[in-house]
Formats: C-alpha cells, structure tokens, sequence
C-alpha cells in the first residue's frame, strides 16, 4: 500500500515458529497489497540462569545456541512457504516486546498471532503482545489461529464510545476496509452499568443516546470525505467484552482503540480492550492515539 507521500508501506510480523505466528504471516501475507510490503523479525532472551553455575559452556556459546535455535524456529515458519523474506528476515537478542515495538516504529502494522511458544499455551497479553500494544505508535493486529485466509476485508467492526481514540480507530477502518465493502461502528451500553440503587433508566433512553454518541463520530469521521465506504450504525445492549466478540466474529476485522473513556458507563469501561485481547475470537486490529 502507498503511503500519502509516495512510499511504500510495511508489515512487521513477529514469528516465534509457533503456528500462531505462521498464521500471522499468512494473514500478513494475504493482505500485503493492502498493508504494505511484509517483513519479518524473531527475537531471542537468555536468561539470567542460562549462565548458571556448573555449566561448561562459554557465555559465547550459550549466546551462539540461542540464536542458532532463533534463528530455526524462524526458518521453520518463512522458508518453506516465504523463502523470499529470508533476505529482509531479522534475527536480534532483546525482549520480543521491546524488539518488536522499535522495529516497528516505521511500519504501518505490527501483526502478532495470538498464541505463542508458551507451553502454558499463554494468552497474547500476557507478555508480548500486552507489550506492544501498551507501548507500541503503529496499529497492533492480534490474529486468531483459526482466521479466515483471504485478502478481502469486506466487513470491519468498530468499537466506538465517543473517545478521541475510538475516532482513530474508525478512521483506521474506513481507510483499510474494501472500496466496496462496509464498516460497522458498534456502541454498547450495559444497563447494569447505569443502575442506581435498583433503578436503571429506560433501554430506550440508553440506546438512543448510545446511537447519538456512535453517529456523531461517523459524522466527525466522514464530514470531509468526498467518496468513502459504507458505514453503518449499529447499537448493542449487554456486556461490551461480549458484544464486540460477537461483532468481530460477524465480520472480517474488529477494530478497537487503545483507550477509551474510562467512566462508569461507557464502552471501554475497566479494561474492555485487555478483555477481548486476553481471549481473542476473531482478528483484532488495536490503533494507539
């Protein structure tokens, strides 16, 4: 994809040799004409003990082991399928997070799958992914071991609750979705959230000012586009973790902000975007503000 002042744009995908991270670059992959050219990155700790005592090791050759075993797990995934990326493939001894986050300061999209090498199986915002998605100036997209192989991305959902970074992330969506394909802006409000001692105001009220809140970013949005995709409206009640879940499954991409409003109340309220990540059902793309 080009950027605004005529360069190229680009993907980091981080790969660990898991299948998460094959899945990633494959999701990388098959969107390259619309994200950007793909390169690749595969970061490698040691760890204070690796130097332990009794070993008879040189710490050269610890570090030489570690790196070697890098180095094959990135094979392992780009070789065989994206020869290639070899060439443009980094290997570097820091923290992935860390690594990931500098290497991708001049990329458009840093792409992680949302399993790892954890033998625990560990959730992506355990420690990578809550990494670079706490720190990182370029969008995070999550991918789902299961995801949809394709370059279409027809359908994108939105959460939105009026923040300045929920704007951020709609306009992401409205500038990657398919020229003919539509964005679905979704705003959820749970009535128990609004209860005062027993007392929730009317549904009706709830929605209508959850809809209000929802088109006045489409319309801030959209008021300077001259030709854009569809964007539709949309209004759930219930659990926000819950029914952007169900949003994303829905769709082809869901699109969250970094940050949202952090009152009682609103969509992001406590930790919605963590929620989602630490469980993700579908690709999910985060945009920092």
């Amino acid at each position: 994809m080009e950027r605004s002042d005529g360069s190229q744009g680009s993907v980091l995908v981080g790969v660990d040799g898991s299948e998460g991270s094959r899945v990633a670059l494959q999701w990388a992959m098959d969107k390259q004409a619309r994200f950007g050219k793909v390169r690749t990155l595969t970061a490698y700790r040691i760890g204070p003990f690796d130097y332990g005592l009794g070993t008879f090791q040189s710490a050269e050759a610890i570090d030489e082991a570690h790196q070697s075993g890098a180095e094959k797990r990135l094979r392992e995934v780009v070789q065989d399928d994206y020869p290639e990326l070899m060439e443009t493939a980094t290997v570097v001894q820091a923290h992935p997070g860390t690594a990931l986050v500098q290497a991708g300061a001049g990329a458009d999209l840093v792409v992680l799958g949302s399993r790892g090498r954890s033998g625990i199986a560990e959730a992506l915002l355990g420690s990578v992914g809550s990494h670079c998605v706490k720190h990182s100036k370029v969008p995070v997209a999550v991918i789902t071991a299961d995801a949809v192989q394709s370059e279409s991305l027809s359908r994108i959902a939105v959460g939105i609750d009026g923040s300045a970074n929920s704007l951020t992330a709609l306009r992401w969506a409205v500038d990657h979705v398919d020229s003919d394909g539509k964005v679905v802006a979704v705003g959820v409000f749970n009535p128990v959230a609004f209860s005062i001692e027993g007392y929730v105001p009317p549904i009706e009220l709830l929605e209508e000012q959850t809809h209000t809140t929802v088109q006045t970013a489409v319309d801030k949005v959209l008021e300077n586009a001259e030709i854009g995709p569809e964007v539709e409206v949309e209004v759930r009640s219930g659990d926000p973790r819950t029914q952007l879940r169900t949003a994303g499954e829905e769709a082809d991409l869901l699109v969250l902000g970094a940050r949202g409003h952090q009152g009682v109340g609103y969509l992001f309220l406590g930790s919605v975007t963590t929620s989602i990540l630490h469980h993700p059902t579908s690709p999910t793309v985060v945009v920092p503000y």
